[in-house]
């Protein structure tokens, strides 16, 4: 059975491996919170294969059986997260994240999501996002809202039907060339995102990525640019930009790549990730229907006077 829900949070599951009491069996699958068990089966937090029954700590349990366990959230926001909807029908919405939001719930990211913030914002539980985007990055996400809705969205993803647009200021003071504006560059690299590393890397070999971009401005150590990934690489904007030399500004994972100058550094450590999805475009696959959604949102470093959004 799909995991049950509470408060926007899926619950995690437990496969017992041996039979016994609850209790026994659940401390022999987590060992490392087995000391705070016992409060959370008296919370009702760990529940029968049904999703809903609460297990007590002497409940019978059989090998094999999938329990499920709810808690152990340590995000939880002081205030309740509200989300811009941009747009809906009755089958998927979509919505402006902001910055230094995670998408989905992982790891230590759980009620801290756009996932989570949405559902409890909605009241809706079934609420999936169609992709992913970076948490550092802000703007234009599809939302779907049933699970009969979920496979024909993430396909046009899947399958590069949908159109993205970004706009990034990025630091190009360490570039021996600067931009030209109104020039085009399409990227062609491998792109490689080791089991064992948090960073996607450029490889030798067969390019896996195409990416899209365009000066639209510059200014002393900065400069704006219109991008358009054609493939759907993990952190792909980022990766390349770094690999140009001209690393987008705020970033700090992929930004010591540009040496830049001080005021660029500061601005580094002050400024959100100077990256945001302006816009979405898709075919809708049930009724045909053409859709573009853009974000209202803004970059801080954005020169509007010479670069309109």
């Amino acid at each position: 059975m799909a995991a049950p829900v509470r408060d926007g949070i899926n619950a995690r599951p437990i496969r017992i491996r041996s039979a016994g009491t609850a209790l026994a069996r659940v401390s022999e699958v987590l060992p490392q919170i087995a000391s705070e068990l016992p409060q959370a089966f008296d919370r009702g937090d760990i529940v029968d294969d049904d999703g809903e029954s609460p297990l007590t700590p002497d409940s019978p349990v059989r090998v094999g059986q999938v329990v499920w366990a709810f808690g152990g959230v340590t995000d939880e926001p002081d205030e309740p997260i509200t989300v811009p909807i941009l747009a809906e029908n009755e089958r998927w919405l979509a919505v402006d994240k902001p910055h230094d939001l995670a998408t989905m719930p992982r790891g230590r990211h759980v009620a801290h999501t756009l996932t989570v913030a949405l559902r409890r914002q909605l009241t809706n539980d079934q609420l999936v996002a169609a992709h992913r985007l970076d948490a550092a990055t802000a703007g234009v996400v599809l939302v779907t809202k049933e699970p009969q809705w979920r496979g024909p969205y993430q396909l046009l993803f899947e399958h590069r039907r949908v159109t993205k647009e970004y706009l990034a200021v990025a630091d190009v003071s360490s570039m021996d060339r600067v931009p030209v504006i109104g020039e085009r560059q399409r990227i062609e690299l491998r792109l490689e995102k080791p089991r064992t590393s948090t960073r996607t890397l450029v490889e030798a070999g067969q390019p896996n990525s195409l990416t899209d971009i365009k000066c639209v401005w510059h200014s002393g150590e900065i400069a704006g640019f219109r991008v358009r990934p054609l493939t759907g690489r993990t952190h792909q904007i980022r990766a390349v930009f770094a690999h140009l030399g001209m690393p987008i500004v705020g970033d700090l994972f992929y930004g010591h790549v540009g040496v830049g100058g001080e005021g660029i550094r500061r601005r580094r450590q002050k400024t959100p990730l100077q990256l945001l999805a302006r816009s979405l475009a898709f075919v809708d696959p049930i009724n045909g229907e053409n859709v573009t959604v853009e974000t209202n949102r803004v970059l801080d470093l954005w020169d509007f006077p010479h670069g309109r959004a």
